[in-house]
């Protein structure tokens, strides 16, 4: 199954994958798993001389001094060939080859020389390959100027100690951003292994990912840099005003607004001083510039501050944590040491050196009671630790049984010199060591059955009937009152076609469009969107573009628009959709053109109804527990023709 991806970024507190050793358990086939409990297994026995995290179904491991990949099966998909290694993402992953080493050295004052570490810099010829295998060079093109008339043309160099590369050196939305040789600039890459040009002008990113087609361009944050968007599109700049002595530092956008920065000097103090506030895409500020922090989540290559619940977690001047909406109003009041990004509907906090959780409200949902946790994953669990041993809890706070037996160290890393620790939940694979060699292991949990209280009573009995069929992501099983946007929805119907047909999503799209899913992956069909399950609903006809490679997958549904889904994704399944009756709905006439089959279809297979005094209303929002709800509806519908 297709899993939602979260990175937690710059300016947040990392939130990741990390090496583990896990107790064993028995594995369960996935619809037999017991509701709120954990299970583990060992899939890959312990054999590789370094392995990385799973990434697009495939992970590096080094074998005999070299990397390749393999799948979830230990399956061999690439050879043993390279000298370094990175993530995949998007269906590509860049790779190295060595051309020089050489040892690292140390000054010794007792005996006044240098001697070598044992260590050494290695410089790697940079490329990348796709998943089946194709190798392209990234080419560095250096032209002198025109008195000289010399040029350099060759493969791109990269110098570092390691032979993994870092999990944020990979493509973004088509991009990726590498490090300029001998320049502590980035130069902006696309899926062609060329270095990006626009308007003939020597391009420099700064190396944040290119999200909704921007990208910010200029110098780094120092007195008087000079930082932009760039429109990778249209070639158009956007800049932000600033006042005299100032300079702006600049975050890429997502919904349409961006976070920045804006430095000013204190004479007082001698220093800059700077403040983060919000801009939209005419680069004027919406929220002025008021706090010295906030938070961050890349979800599907998207650099998330509002999230799921449409709140930023932002720190005041004074230090202390809150959250704002998108007009600025404090929802969450400015008094906590820290407070997490919002997922599975609830965030983190601590307060007074104890950590809690609260609720999509603001509440506390679980008292501070932890000396640290770490946000829920969207798997459904997050990592507590009570001062003596780590342990998984669920949403309610109750340790997880299956998962009682972690090390603390497993989740908790204190870096040298930062009084603020990194925290780690796992997530599906696992890598696990054993006598020096790498392997995998492989979790596996379905949160338990939510409270009534959580969503409408007559809503209940077919959504958690849902849940247990497995036919709702583990990360959709929260905020069952909110609507449901575009992206999430995508995420629905491809977990249900999958759960109905047994098969994989990429096998249902190679066998019902002749294509490959990464091979619609690589044609980006959407600026604002690189999510595979969007991309597979797309390649599927379930869904469309708003025109102008623009998805936009924040934007909630309305009631026609999941009514069209719901068909077309029927109409995926086997079921016949050209037999239609007119449903007869007062509102007929509000229907779009383009929805009315839709709308009556889904009534005449009793998938939907109306909304009283029958009528459909077909602009009406639509909900996630209304998606839960007509999703199982839905199922019945195929299983009962089956």
């Amino acid at each position: 199954m297709n899993q939602r991806k979260k990175r937690f970024a710059a300016w947040a507190l990392a939130v990741c994958l990390i090496m583990t050793l896990l107790p064993s358990a028995g594995l369960a086939a996935e619809d037999d798993l017991e509701l709120g409990t954990l299970h583990y297994t060992e899939v890959i026995a312990p054999q590789y001389e370094n392995a990385g995290f799973f990434s697009d179904g495939l992970a590096a491991v080094k074998k005999d001094g070299k990397w390749g990949y393999i799948d979830q099966e230990n399956n061999v998909v690439i050879p043993f060939v390279y000298d370094a290694a990175g993530i995949f993402n998007e269906g590509y992953a860049v790779v190295g080859k060595l051309v020089f080493s050489e040892p690292i050295q140390d000054y010794d004052p007792v005996t006044d020389k240098f001697y070598d570490t044992g260590a050494y810099w290695n410089t790697y010829e940079l490329g990348f390959i796709d998943q089946t295998g194709k190798y392209t060079d990234f080419v560095y093109d250096y032209y002198y100027n025109e008195e000289t008339g010399g040029n350099y043309s060759g493969p791109l160099t990269y110098v570092t100690e390691e032979d993994q590369f870092p999990n944020d050196m990979c493509f973004y939305n088509g991009y990726i951003s590498l490090p300029w040789p001998d320049s502590p600039d980035m130069l902006l890459y696309n899926t062609t292994g060329r270095e990006v040009n626009i308007n003939q002008d020597w391009l420099t990113s700064l190396g944040w990912q290119v999200t909704e087609n921007t990208l910010i361009i200029g110098n780094y944050a120092v007195e008087g840099g000079d930082q932009s968007y760039l429109n990778l599109e249209t070639g158009n700049r956007i800049t932000v005003n600033v006042p005299e002595n100032s300079f702006a530092e600049l975050r890429p956008f997502n919904q349409g607004i961006a976070m920045a920065g804006v430095y000013t000097w204190d004479d007082m103090n001698f220093e800059y001083i700077g403040k983060w506030g919000v801009i939209n895409q005419s680069g004027d500020f919406i929220i002025q510039p008021a706090y010295t922090n906030f938070m961050v989540s890349d979800v599907d290559q998207a650099y998330e501050v509002f999230g799921p619940t449409g709140l930023a977690i932002v720190q005041n001047e004074s230090g202390k944590w809150g959250a704002i909406d998108k007009t600025g109003t404090v929802q969450i009041p400015f008094q906590y040491d820290h407070i997490y990004n919002y997922d599975f509907g609830l965030a983190a906090f601590d307060i007074g050196g104890k950590w809690g959780y609260l609720d999509a409200n603001g509440e506390i949902a679980i008292p501070a009671q932890y000396a640290m946790a770490s946000p829920f994953g969207s798997n459904g669990y997050a990592v507590a630790y009570d001062g003596t041993k780590a342990f998984l809890i669920d949403v309610k706070g109750n340790a997880i049984p299956g998962a009682d037996m972690l090390d603390a160290d497993t989740y908790f890393i204190q870096e040298e010199g930062d009084d603020t620790p990194l925290i780690y939940t796992p997530s599906d694979y696992v890598v696990i060591e054993e006598n020096g060699l790498f392997g995998y292991g492989h979790i596996e949990y379905r949160p338990a059955l939510p409270e009534p209280s959580a969503m409408s009573s007559w809503a209940y009995e077919e959504v958690t009937a849902a849940i247990e069929e497995n036919l709702v992501p583990n990360y959709l099983q929260n905020l069952y009152l909110n609507n449901i946007n575009r992206n999430e929805f995508c995420d629905l119907v491809i977990q249900a076609i999958q759960e109905v047909t047994d098969q994989d999503i990429s096998d249902i799209v190679k066998e019902q469009t002749g294509r490959d899913l990464f091979s619609w992956q690589k044609e980006y069909p959407f600026s604002d969107s690189t999510s595979s399950n969007v991309i597979a609903a797309y390649a599927l006809g379930i869904v469309s573009g708003r025109g102008n490679g623009i998805f936009d997958p924040y934007a909630s549904i309305t009631r026609q628009e999941a009514a069209a889904f719901l068909m077309r994704s029927a109409k995926v399944l086997g079921m016949d959709t050209t037999q239609i009756v007119n449903a007869g709905f007062q509102d007929d006439g509000s229907v779009g053109v383009w929805f009315k089959d839709a709308v009556n279809f889904v009534y005449q297979i009793n998938v939907m109804s109306g909304t009283g005094d029958n009528t459909f209303t077909p602009l009406g929002n639509y909900t996630r527990e209304q998606s839960y709800t007509t999703i199982y509806r839905l199922f019945l519908a195929i299983t009962q023709q089956q």
